[in-house]
């Protein structure tokens, strides 16, 4: 489901962690459960996907991850 993909390399937040990434979500009001729309590196581009599902009547939220651990 992505708008746009545009390879390129982030470093990790924390040695041996994830790199800082930013996850839109929508509410599936059925399921009663949260999905992932897709994974954007800055918060500008996650932003303008969460405008696009909020146009579309879906309840969205971005969740930013600045350092996750790499085992979980």
């Amino acid at each position: 489901m992505s708008l746009d993909w545009q390879e390129s390399t982030i470093a990790v937040s924390v040695p041996g962690g994830d790199p800082r990434h930013f996850r839109v979500q929508y509410f599936d009001t059925k399921e009663m459960f949260w999905h992932r729309h897709d994974v954007y590196n800055t918060r500008v581009d996650a932003e303008e996907a969460l405008q696009q599902l909020a146009s579309k009547g879906l309840k969205c939220r971005i969740l930013e991850f600045g350092s996750c651990a790499a085992a979980r």
